[in-house]
This record gives structure tokens, C-alpha cells and sequence, in this order.
């Protein structure tokens, strides 16, 4: 092994690693706040000068200096038109704009150090850390989720100062300029909040402050405020072949929804309470046959029933927030019951005598390593028997990832100091571990949900 390439290997680099993508495939996605934002910031520019510069070591100023310069680019609005062709034709990436991030470059000196000092001790192949290096880069800038909205949503602006429209530059939000008013459409918007089979809640969550979040992102270039007005105000929109008849209350749709096709028949047939879903929305073909009906309550959809030909064909319930709450604590009693009664069998086993087992240290580790895959697999085998399961992004990778970082201590703790007196004793562990992550990545769903319930 070259002596360059030991960085890659040593404590300092690896635990920054792991580190990144603990934040960047779970972190962020439970708590999203400013340690996680900056986290990735700090760790990510360590990982990746150090990993450059180890490649190529007689560039090392160089990956340094750019680096830093376009780290600078890539925080400001300069990136834009370069984010927007890689994202579309190449790999979806995000950032965000905020100068605060710069901070972070804080941390290149500590790096230069690092990569100063007599290289450390290997304690995994170089090349097995270049490709897990690799993929964090990608992982790291992963592209946001963007809600789309079947049934449409507009927010009504008002301001003496409203100019021409010609100028607006957001793809996703189109305005139709009326007196003294603007109704903008919001087609989609892009968010970090996400739920595995349970969008319409992460929608819920979005809809809840759809009004401040498109007011903020206009509000960069436009210096526009919400409509405040306690009167209804109607509005007729056409737009993209068909006419919308909307009614507001405030910033937000309250009222009978319809959409128009070209020959005037109705394509969508609804009813909004302050910006959410209400009542029975009825969805339409172009020659006027009912395709779907879906029953929404405060926003959330309760009931869908599809049709062929005007007959009903599927009708299927689907449970509310505070049902699937409800579902969540039952899940969560039955893994806490289960785990109980492995850490009673477990306990029962250490009074047994010990099994001459002479391993290595060396197999010990290999067997720690291993046994935190088993527990992975176990996890997704139970995953699979849960109703609506936490799912964190990249799945079975974060949650290896998660196993490794967590499993591995204790699995040697359990080699090394606690002995195995049976064989069975291995796989009571894996199960253990298995639940307990289980329990803790529902227990976190469940605190999210929660959230949610504040109508």
C-alpha cells in the first residue's frame, strides 16, 4: 500500500465518512435543522480535499484552492443554470443559497494538517473507502423531493405595487394577473419533507404553509404580500386548454372548485376549506365520464372509488392520520414486546455455562462485521410485516450504514467481553438489534405524524 493512500484509511478520515452519510441519508431527513445542514458542510469538504488531494498529491494546492473557489460558486445564485442542465441530463443535485454555509471552509486548514502528518495505521482497504467516498458525493447532493398537486392549487397576492408579470422567471409558479391582484398556480414545489406510502400527509404538511413558502421564494425578487381580504373573491383562469373557477378566501382557495375542458364539459368537480381538500372531488374523462371519485376530509383522502364506463369497479378505504397514529403505537408495543422477550432469553442464556468457542481477534471482528449485515437483513424482513413502515432514503444501503455504525461496538462488545455461551445466542443478538432499530426508526414516524394533527 503506497504510503499516500493510508489517509483514506486512518481514523480522522474514515470517521468524517461515516459521519457524512449518517447525516445525509438519515440526519437530515428525521431532523432537518441547522446542525444537519452544517454538519454536511464541514464533513463533506474535509472528505473531499482529503480524497483529491490523496489521488492526486502533487496537485494538492490546487484541489485546495478550487475547492474553495467553487464551493463559494456552488453556495451562490452563479451555480443556477449549471444546477438546472445537471439535474435535468445528468444526476439530480440540490443546494441551497446561503452565505452562512461558507463557513465551512473554515475546515480546509485542519484538512492540509491532516494530510501533513505521518499517515496512520490502515484499518480498511483504500480502494473499498475510494468507492464508499464515491457514493457519498453523489448521496450528499441528492435532489430534493418536489410535491406535485393533482387537485390545483393557487395563492392570491395583492399589492399596489404589482407590476407586469412578464418577468417572472419561476417555472413551477405561474401568475394570471387580474386588478390589483395576482392568483399564482403552484404546479409543484420543492421540499425535503418526506413519508414512505403516506405523500398525502407530507402534503398536508406542505399545503399547511403553502401561502408563506411561495411568498418567500417570490419574495427575492418581488416585493409582493398576501392577500388579507376577508371577502370571497372569484376568479375565472384559462390556462393550458382548460378554465378554472376558483374561489378565495384570504391567500387561500375556499369553495366549489371546477375545471373546464375546451368544449366547456367538466374534467375535475370539488370543494376547498382554506386551501385543503374538502367533501367529494370527481375527476372526468374528455367525454364526460367519471374516472375516479375521492373523499377528502380536511384535506386528507379517506375514501377513492374508481370507475370504467360510469360503473363502479374498486372502492377502497384508506385511514385517516389519526388512525394510522393509532396503528403506529400498536406496532410499536408489539416490537417492544418482542424485543423484550429476546433480552429474556438472552438473559436466561447467560446463566448457562459457557461453550468453549476459541476465536481469534481477528475472526471476532470479522464475525462483528458480518453479524451487522445479518441485522440489516433482519430489519427489512420486518419491515415487511409493518402496515405503512419507516423507510429511510437509499433503503437497504443508510440502513446497512446505520447497523454497521451502531451494531459493530456492540457486537464486539459482545465477543469480546460478554462471551456467547450457545450458538443460538448469535442469532437471538441479530434479532435483538434488529427490533431495536425497528422500534427506533417507527418510534421517530410516529413523532412526525404526531406533527401533523394540529387541525
Amino acid at each position: 500500500m503506497q504510503k499516500e493512500y493510508k489517509h483514506l484509511t486512518s481514523v480522522p478520515f474514515l470517521a468524517s465518512l461515516v459521519l457524512l452519510l449518517l447525516n445525509d441519508l438519515c440526519f437530515k431527513a428525521l431532523f432537518h435543522n441547522f446542525l444537519t445542514g452544517k454538519l454536511s458542510d464541514f464533513c463533506g469538504l474535509f472528505v473531499f480535499v482529503v480524497f483529491w488531494s490523496v489521488l492526486f498529491p502533487k496537485k494538492r494546492v490546487y484541489v485546495f484552492l478550487l475547492t474553495a473557489l467553487l464551493f463559494t460558486i456552488w453556495k451562490s445564485s452563479y451555480s443556477h443554470w449549471f444546477i438546472v442542465f445537471f439535474s435535468e441530463y445528468i444526476f439530480p443535485v440540490h443546494r441551497v443559497i446561503d452565505a452562512g454555509d461558507l463557513v465551512a471552509i473554515l475546515v480546509l486548514p485542519l484538512a492540509w494538517r491532516y494530510l501533513s502528518l505521518p499517515a496512520a495505521k490502515p484499518y480498511l482497504s483504500p480502494a473499498l473507502v475510494g468507492l464508499i467516498t464515491i457514493f457519498s458525493f453523489c448521496a450528499t447532493s441528492q435532489g430534493v423531493r418536489h410535491q406535485t398537486f393533482e387537485q390545483p392549487q393557487y395563492i392570491l397576492f395583492a399589492d399596489s405595487s404589482i407590476n407586469d408579470t412578464t418577468s417572472f422567471v419561476y417555472e413551477d409558479l405561474v401568475p394570471h394577473r387580474f386588478v390589483n391582484l395576482i392568483a399564482v398556480e403552484v404546479k409543484e414545489i420543492a421540499t425535503r419533507e418526506w413519508f414512505s406510502n403516506t405523500d398525502y400527509y407530507r402534503k398536508n404538511l406542505i399545503l399547511r404553509a403553502l401561502d408563506t413558502t411561495v411568498l418567500t421564494e417570490i419574495s427575492m425578487s418581488k416585493n409582493w404580500h398576501l392577500n388579507e381580504s376577508a371577502s370571497q373573491k372569484r376568479f375565472v383562469i384559462e390556462s393550458d386548454g382548460h378554465t378554472d373557477n376558483i374561489i378565495f378566501n384570504g391567500s387561500r382557495l375556499d369553495g366549489k372548485f371546477t375545471r373546464h375542458g375546451v368544449d366547456r364539459k367538466a374534467l375535475i368537480e370539488g370543494k376547498y376549506q382554506n386551501g385543503f381538500e374538502d367533501s367529494i372531488w370527481t375527476f372526468r374523462d374528455s367525454l364526460g365520464n367519471v374516472i375516479t371519485k375521492k373523499t377528502f376530509s380536511k384535506g386528507e383522502e379517506i375514501r377513492i372509488e374508481t370507475y370504467d364506463s360510469g360503473k363502479l369497479i374498486s372502492s377502497r378505504k384508506i385511514n385517516t392520520l389519526k388512525e394510522t397514529i393509532r396503528n403506529k403505537k400498536f406496532h410499536l408495543i408489539i416490537l417492544g414486546i418482542l424485543a423484550g422477550l429476546m433480552i429474556i432469553l438472552i438473559s436466561i442464556n447467560l446463566r448457562k455455562p459457557k461453550d468453549n468457542y476459541p476465536l481469534s481477534a481477528l475472526f471476532k471482528t470479522m464475525w462483528s462485521f458480518g453479524l451487522c449485515a445479518v441485522v440489516a437483513i433482519f430489519h427489512q424482513m420486518i419491515s415487511a410485516f409493518i402496515p405503512n413502515p419507516f423507510s429511510a432514503p437509499f433503503g437497504i444501503i443508510s440502513n446497512l450504514i446505520f447497523c454497521c455504525f451502531f451494531g459493530l461496538p456492540t457486537f464486539m462488545l459482545v465477543f469480546f467481553w460478554i462471551k456467547i455461551r450457545k450458538p443460538l445466542d448469535i442469532l437471538c443478538y441479530c434479532v435483538l438489534f434488529a427490533l431495536l432499530t425497528n422500534l427506533w426508526g417507527e418510534f421517530g414516524q410516529l413523532e412526525r405524524l404526531q406533527e401533523l394533527v394540529v387541525f
